[in-house]
């Protein structure tokens, strides 16, 4: 996902700073989250397990 995509779930207009909690709220932007934060590293375990054999 995009930037843009996860922007429009965070409230920008908290008081003291961006509130991220609504990243959490629906499932399925939770999911694309989590997939796309760990996405790195299944590119890194894939690497090191064709690498092993």
């Amino acid at each position: 996902m995009t930037p843009e995509y996860y922007l429009s779930h965070i409230d920008l207009r908290a008081m003291a700073k961006p509130d991220f909690s609504t990243l959490f709220v629906d499932p399925e932007v939770f999911n694309n989250l989590a997939l796309d934060l760990s996405r790195p590293f299944l590119v890194l375990n894939t690497v090191k397990e064709q690498a092993c054999q």
